[in-house]
């Protein structure tokens, strides 16, 4: 039963992951990330920071992702300054913050697009805190996935010693 609704939820993604049609909420562009406000009134803050060189041994990718002297860079966002986890349970409004979202990442992306950056993104609890979640880390993938540029590839990649996946983007 769990196999069957994980697969008709992965189909439902790969559908809703294509966000083109999806309005994004207006946007601000900071100096390492954006906000902006819901129609519901809530604050969210997308914030984009390096991280150090010396945590970079506790990210491990797949052999295809070249680190080496590379910047890596964690993306998080915020809903009245808690993380992700907050609107998990009313969908329409989390797709429409993700567009907007994406749209942020997207631009970031660009910007640095001449330093060959690579990015990463964790499902976290209410705390802020990395953790496993299956469902959170394939709907950023596949929403990613349609909505970064083509030149990019988006794929999964684990914390150690903690085990943790994420989600990362690099060329």
């Amino acid at each position: 039963m769990k196999i069957k609704v994980f697969k008709l939820l992965s189909e439902i993604i790969n559908e809703i992951g294509d966000l083109s049609n999806i309005e994004p909420y207006k946007y601000n562009l900071k100096g390492t990330g954006g906000d902006f406000k819901t129609e519901e009134g809530y604050r969210v803050n997308v914030n984009i920071s390096k991280w150090p060189s010396d945590f970079h041994k506790n990210l491990i990718f797949p052999p295809i992702v070249e680190t080496e002297g590379k910047n890596i860079y964690n993306i998080e966002y915020s809903v009245e300054g808690e993380t992700s986890q907050f609107t998990k349970s009313n969908y329409k409004i989390l797709i429409k913050i993700l567009k907007t979202v994406s749209l942020i990442v997207k631009h970031y992306v660009e910007k640095l697009d001449s330093q060959n950056p690579i990015f990463t993104l964790f499902a976290t609890d209410k705390k802020g805190k990395g953790q496993e979640d299956k469902q959170k880390t394939l709907i950023y993938k596949e929403i990613l996935s349609k909505n970064i540029p083509t030149s990019y590839r988006i794929g999964l990649g684990v914390l150690t010693p903690l085990n943790i996946k994420f989600v990362y983007i690099s060329k």
